[in-house]
């Protein structure tokens, strides 16, 4: 099963195209080339505007130091050690070659899928940080300012749409998961040697 999720460029996509569907097992990219924008190096730039002027669009505020900013990805509430007695059940202690030689088949795989996942999500954080900074820069009311604004509101309706979050917990799930396997198999080598 995977996202259906339109080949489009990022600043194509549209909140309507994210719909809720389950923890996917095929993960596709949320977003596509978020790095260029249609607004940067433009005239109306501001460079040294950095004093507060004010609110946002949609109740974005400016922050006296943006130096301090926090993308996203903190703990929740589940320690480590409740999730893995999940794992413990799929994923015994290791007791013979073949049974480790099938983790570490399952890990490799699953590491490839968590970093493919883990780069989509942080691309979005990325590029809203940036974004937010960037609109501290300029003109309150600019034309750069409006596409910048509309852009940064667009990240966040991402942010909030249950795909994202989907896939956020998808990857803290396959986090938790590798991090169990690649304990059974180091437990598993130290008793061996």
């Amino acid at each position: 099963m995977g996202y259906s999720i339109s080949d489009a460029p990022a600043h194509q996509i549209r909140k309507d195209n994210y719909t809720a569907s389950p923890v996917p097992e095929v993960v596709a990219p949320l977003t596509k080339d978020l790095k260029q924008s249609q607004y940067v190096n433009t005239s109306n730039y501001n460079g040294s505007a950095k004093e507060p002027q004010g609110n946002k669009k949609r109740g974005r505020t400016r922050r006296a130091n943006s130096d301090n900013y926090d993308a996203d990805y903190t703990t929740g509430g589940e320690s480590c050690d409740e999730l893995d007695e999940n794992w413990d059940r799929e994923y015994p202690s290791v007791s013979s070659d073949q049974q480790r030689q099938a983790y570490k088949r399952d890990f490799d795989a699953g590491l490839q899928e968590y970093k493919r996942l883990q780069a989509d999500l942080d691309e979005i954080s990325k590029e809203l940080s940036r974004l937010d900074k960037e609109l501290d820069d300029y003109i309150e009311g600019s034309e750069e300012y409006k596409a910048a604004a509309d852009e940064y509101n667009r990240l966040k309706d991402i942010k909030s749409s249950t795909d994202y979050k989907n896939r956020k917990a998808h990857c803290k799930m396959l986090k938790n998961k590798l991090s169990h396997i690649k304990r059974m198999v180091s437990d598993y080598d130290s008793r061996k040697s």
